[in-house]
């Protein structure tokens, strides 16, 4: 099975939040003997600044493990610092509590704590509070998918840590705007940031930090295909957390490496990193990690062809995926699973994992397109083969009759009527059922031809229908259009599987009718990714203009739906938009399930414009800019390396002249 964008995608997104979360917010495991000590002093000491401290103390201790009992300390340590008006105490326990509605990903909570937080900080003119405040609220837009807020509070947060030497904070605030930065497609910025921060935590000698700041770097370097860089960095990053014994982070680090050998197709040394991560995590408990790295040796264990051997692996994986409701790692087991029943040789349960995994994975609309055509075709072939035999046999028993009939035409005269009724009525029976069955027969005809046009331009189906085959052609002028969902992976996972697939549902249904409106093919949907295209299979003149107008119109259709999921106070996807115009070969692939589809660097180019874009905007590329400049308002926005183009030039489309 061949992994498609959305697949590789997920497995990234998903390697960077797990790399993130184990690593950034891996604490060694608190010990008892020091949360004994704080209750201690909670309870015995007279002054209630102190009982303040140990709430604040005691938040931090639970954060992790316990977040209800780490809520109900900040709130007592709240109310002790009100009853006595201790400011400071006030403003710490907010920021405590804000940490917790943080880590339940409860940001409107989160959010409301943090800025009563800095409001006391402010007052007090405690600046080192006022900075970390900020890193705070900031981190909360950057969750929310609300990027330029969350620079501007990084960018507060900086200028302040820098005006009072508070070199940590600041290399937290290169660590999350180059995270930012990372998450849009920009990775020179990305890594620039993120070099500054590892520059100083080498100065201020923390070796934990450091390890993160390699780990982040060997990030970039991977989503932008260097994995020799990548893995030196991983390595680097490996070697501290060792020297540190920082079990989960090593986990962590094993994972990422395994990663990178398996994009190099190492296999075997894929799976000796993999397997390295998994035994730490079963030594921590950590089913999130068992589940990655069970389903990582599946996969590996598939590309090594020892189905038998994946198989078990998989099985854990999505056992545990289950346990924690994780429905990515759900998805990724029941791909493993398809792929190991099938290369068994047991198809049926391959298939049966396969559709699961596209529940899970794929827009319905697709899936559930896919399946009626091939239901109606089975069902067309079957009535139409059982119509011709019983064709065939009313043809055969009327042969037969006119043979008696001659064979006892000297019967006599009533005997003879009698026969010539009978074979009259026959013949008229036989065409009259030959009739029906032609109208059973075009009928079925009818609706599985209107099916196969639902998913292939009409000329390309007619091709199809008349020769059994369509050749590939090239297109000399064809703009071509990516859209892809910002932060989807961190999104789906507050949505059940039905809510999901509806919401996908709702948006690339908006999308298709766009498609007829402007004159666009769509082309395929891969996972939460839309591609289309303007000028095929029919060239024309006008697509670079056609297509630009169905982008700002999309992205007009996702502001509307945007702010409709605001007003619910629900969760909401934001759209980037890439376009690029030039030469493509267009064609069908495959022998079952036909697809239309299309190749060649034109393609590649527009995925780059849309990885490379901002939510709400459409970024289209140079070439389009000069077919389009004189009907559009559009704002350059600097050069992006293209593999085997160069630099290509990249503009924001404003409006319409």
């Amino acid at each position: 099975m061949k992994i498609n964008k959305l697949q590789i995608n997920l497995r990234r997104q998903l390697l960077f939040i797990f790399c993130f979360i184990m690593l950034t917010f891996n604490v060694p495991a608190q010990n008892q003997h020091k949360i004994d000590s704080l209750l201690n002093v909670l309870n015995t000491s007279k002054q209630d600044t102190n009982k303040v401290k140990a709430c604040t103390g005691l938040c931090d201790a639970y954060l992790r493990s316990n977040p209800d009992t780490a809520k109900y300390f900040g709130n007592l340590g709240l109310n002790l610092a009100t009853k006595t008006n201790y400011k400071k105490g006030i403003s710490d326990c907010y920021n405590k509590i804000g940490n917790i509605y943080e880590a339940q990903c409860n940001y409107p909570a989160a959010l409301e704590n943090y800025k009563k937080s800095l409001k006391i900080r402010e007052e007090l003119g405690n600046k080192k509070g006022i900075a970390r405040s900020y890193n705070n609220i900031g981190a909360i837009y950057k969750d929310q998918g609300n990027y330029p807020l969350a620079l501007e509070y990084y960018q507060k947060s900086l200028v302040i840590s820098d005006g009072i030497g508070d070199k940590q904070e600041m290399s937290y605030c290169y660590n999350s705007i180059g995270n930012i930065h990372r998450e849009q497609g920009n990775y020179n910025q990305a890594l620039e940031y993120y070099q500054k921060s590892l520059k100083i935590e080498e100065e201020l000698g923390d070796k934990q930090e450091m390890s993160y700041c390699y780990n982040n770097i060997g990030v970039v370097y991977s989503d932008h295909g260097n994995d020799q860089l990548a893995l030196e960095n991983y390595q680097k990053s490996l070697k501290i957390l060792e020297e540190l014994g920082d079990k989960k982070g090593m986990a962590g680090s094993y994972n990422n490496i395994g990663e990178i050998y398996s994009f190099k197709c190492n296999y075997t040394k894929g799976i000796e990193y993999y397997q390295k991560s998994l035994k730490i995590y079963e030594e921590l408990g950590d089913k999130q990690g068992m589940s990655l790295n069970y389903n990582n040796v599946a996969n590996l264990y598939n590309k090594l062809k020892e189905y038998k051997i994946a198989m078990p692996f998989a099985q854990k994986g999505l056992q545990i995926a289950k346990e924690i409701g994780t429905l990515l790692l759900e998805s990724i087991a029941y791909q493993n699973l398809s792929e190991s029943y099938k290369g068994l040789g047991n198809y049926k349960e391959g298939m049966e994992n396969y559709v699961l995994f596209n529940h899970l994975d794929d827009s319905i609309f697709n899936l559930e397109k896919q399946k009626q055509i091939a239901q109606m075709e089975a069902i067309y072939q079957n009535e139409k083969s059982q119509k011709e035999i019983e064709i065939k046999e009313v043809q055969l028993a009327k042969k037969e009759i006119e043979i008696k009939h001659q064979e006892t035409i000297t019967i006599a005269f009533i005997v003879g009527f009698v026969l010539a009724v009978l074979i009259a009525f026959l013949i008229l029976w036989s065409l009259q059922l030959k009739k029906k069955d032609n109208k059973i027969i075009a009928a079925e005809k009818a609706k599985s031809d209107e099916l196969l046009l639902n998913i292939l331009p009409s000329e390309i189906a007619e091709e199809l229908k008349k020769n059994g085959h369509s050749d590939a052609r090239p297109f000399d002028k064809v703009s071509v259009l990516f859209t892809d969902f910002k932060g989807f992976t961190a999104i789906a996972e507050k949505f059940s599987a039905e809510k999901l697939v509806a919401e996908l549902d709702l948006c690339f249904r908006a999308f298709d009718q766009l498609m007829s409106k402007y004159n666009v093919e769509k082309i395929k949907t891969i996972g939460d990714s839309y591609m289309c295209a303007g000028g095929i299979p029919i060239p024309n003149t006008t697509n670079p203009i056609d297509i630009v107008k169905c982008g700002l119109e999309i992205q007009q259709f996702m502001k509307t739906y945007k702010e409709e999921r605001i007003e619910k106070n629900e969760p909401f996807f934001e759209l980037r938009i890439g376009i690029h115009t030039g030469p493509i070969v267009a064609g069908i692939v495959g022998l079952k399930k036909f697809a239309y589809d299309i190749w060649g660097d034109t393609v590649n180019i527009a995925s780059r414009m849309e990885s490379s874009g901002e939510v709400g905007k459409v970024n289209i590329s140079g070439a389009t800019y000069e077919l389009v400049k004189d009907h559009f308002v559009c704002t350059y926005r600097g050069k992006i390396l293209a593999k085997n183009k160069g630099e290509v030039d990249m503009y924001f489309v404003e409006g319409i002249i």
